[in-house]
């Protein structure tokens, strides 16, 4: 009896260990046949194998990564991560072929971006979109979103999004790029980067919204500059603000124009309006 129980037992355990080999093998022949029809060779062999035909053959990689996409998607609801590799050297081939295509920039660092969490692998796909389509501002704002949300580096962030509010001539993107360089400790650069879109912005809407932000930022400053005289004559960093107006680092406490109070956190001058309009 016992004997018929081990037997038992190992045949139950050979099932269940075929059945999982013939899963992993069926996925490999799917992965393989979904592949297939973007094989790829090293972008030296693709140059050489174009013939002088590197666009077309570069359009025709990412052709095929789309129609590779949607036969995973009918297949899952979530792209497995062999894809993500599969996207990444189609990127890699396929912009030594034609550095300047844009649908390959824009497919490769959004779903490596969104669908694998592979930021600094996005980060460095855009770098590349900018290096050969500097004057596509699209790909500076790309940049600064990975580097504020995902990589948390907001001095980068700041920096790209600066660079997008230039080439779009967009006082909302510069408005953004103040409130950056603010979350990054660098107040004055965010007035600097107020004063400049103030001067050549034509939209007396986004004007007015960029005065009303220098104006914040200008109290933000005031503090600022009051919490580090306090330190550097007390050795210690102000508790709040009230302190900085008894002991007369500050003659009065700035007025948001948000209608929100400013107060310090973990040594940072915020405010409780966020430097949002109330609704």
């Amino acid at each position: 009896m016992k004997k018929a129980c081990v037997y038992i037992v190992l045949f139950l355990v050979f099932v269940l260990i075929n059945r999982a080999l013939v899963l992993r093998l069926s996925n490999y022949r799917y992965e393989q046949k979904a592949a297939s029809g973007l094989f790829l060779l090293s972008p030296d062999a693709e140059k050489l194998a174009s013939l002088d035909y590197e666009g077309i053959r570069s359009f025709w990689i990412t052709l095929n990564l789309r129609v590779l996409m949607a036969q995973v998607l009918e297949k899952t609801p979530y792209f497995p991560a062999w894809v993500g590799d599969v996207i990444y050297k189609a990127y890699n081939v396929a912009s030594e072929l034609n550095p300047y295509f844009f649908d390959m920039y824009y497919i490769s660092s959004l779903n490596l971006m969104w669908d694998f969490k592979r930021y600094d692998d996005a980060a460095g796909i855009l770098k590349k979109a900018i290096k050969y389509r500097k004057n596509d501002w699209m790909w500076y704002f790309f940049l600064s979103f990975d580097y504020f949300y995902f990589l948390k580096k907001y001095d980068l962030a700041a920096l790209y999004m600066t660079e997008a509010a230039k080439l779009k001539k967009s006082a909302f993107l510069a408005s953004l790029a103040s409130r950056l360089y603010y979350a990054d400790g660098r107040t004055e650069i965010a007035l600097m980067v107020l004063d400049n879109q103030i001067k050549h912005t034509k939209d007396e809407h986004w004007k007015k919204e960029l005065i009303k932000r220098k104006k914040a930022f200008l109290g933000v400053l005031k503090i600022q500059r009051a919490m580090k005289r306090f330190k550097k004559e007390k050795g210690r960093a102000p508790s709040n603000i009230n302190e900085l107006l008894k002991e007369g680092y500050l003659d009065s406490i700035p007025k948001d124009p948000y209608g929100g109070e400013f107060y310090i956190e973990d040594g940072k001058v915020k405010s409780t309006s966020n430097f949002t309009e109330k609704k």
